[in-house]
């Protein structure tokens, strides 16, 4: 009798552990599945934010705002908030170039700090030179428009590539929800 009682808790044994396995097997595919799913929301984010990065409308902003810079020399902060001031309709379209490329900056930023973009691909949606383009030129119109603009938006960009601001001052670990 002991012999038959130990051959049937040798066999309800053996499923517990055909079950634990099939169980792990079942959960590692799950993780792989989901991480396969991750990968996949993450490529088509980085497929609209390159379109993005890429598209005419981005690369004109770009342009404008380099032509204001070298029309205005190291005034063109001071100029910009004077001429918006005024409401002058000849900043419009400079006004509308430095909102979007804050934009683009600040949406790349909570992607990522949101963890909604991992670490690795933040220089396919934002290289080095746009990183720069916007700690040169982009923050300095931000911090003339309000003083309370998204400077860690600003530091985050600098750290990530090691640039300097020399120009301005840090702030939070976090992305605000300030409106500009």
């Amino acid at each position: 009798m002991a012999s038959l009682r130990f051959g049937l808790d040798a066999i309800a044994s053996l499923i517990a552990l055909a079950t634990a396995v099939a169980a792990w097997r079942s959960a590692t595919e799950a993780r792989k599945a989901t991480e396969q799913t991750r990968r996949g929301v993450q490529a088509s984010i980085v497929s609209a934010l390159m379109d993005q990065h890429s598209s005419g409308k981005t690369l004109a902003a770009h342009e404008l705002l380099r032509q204001w810079v070298d029309t205005h020399g190291d005034d063109f902060a001071a100029e910009f908030k004077r001429l918006r001031d005024l409401k002058s309709t000849d900043i419009g379209s400079v006004d509308a170039a430095r909102r979007r490329l804050a934009h683009y900056l600040r949406k790349v930023h909570r992607l990522q700090y949101y963890k909604l973009l991992d670490e690795d691909l933040i220089e396919a949606v934002m290289p080095r030179a746009t990183a720069e383009f916007c700690l040169d030129f982009i923050e300095p119109l931000e911090a003339a428009v309000r003083s309370n603009y998204e400077k860690d938006t600003f530091a985050w960009a600098a750290s990530r590539f090691n640039l300097p601001r020399s120009h301005l001052l840090t702030s939070g670990p976090g992305p605000s929800d300030g409106a500009v």
